[in-house]
């Protein structure tokens, strides 16, 4: 998802984006809650997407911040609220 987001190719970019809304997606079909979703994988998806925004390369940081406003659109407010200091200080 990392690879996608901070790609060159704006194809890639959506494509980084729709695997995160198919994650959503199947994690719900499948029964697991949103919480426990929020906490396993999406936990380590923002702060993977947080330790990208202090890189050099401007594609990270573009790419983290794509991908962090694209996240907080989908997760509950608990989810932002929770990594809502380490958003704001990436």
């Amino acid at each position: 998802i990392m690879d996608s987001l901070t790609s060159e190719d704006k194809k890639l970019h959506r494509l980084g984006l729709k695997a995160i809304d198919i994650i959503i997606e199947v994690a719900q079909k499948l029964g697991v809650s949103m919480d426990n979703l929020c906490q396993s994988e999406f936990g380590n998806i923002g702060k993977k997407l947080c330790h990208a925004c202090y890189q050099a390369d401007w594609r990270f940081r573009a790419g983290a911040c794509r991908g962090i406003s694209h996240l907080c659109s989908k997760m509950p407010h608990s989810w932002i609220i929770h990594y809502q200091i380490q958003f704001i200080q990436g």
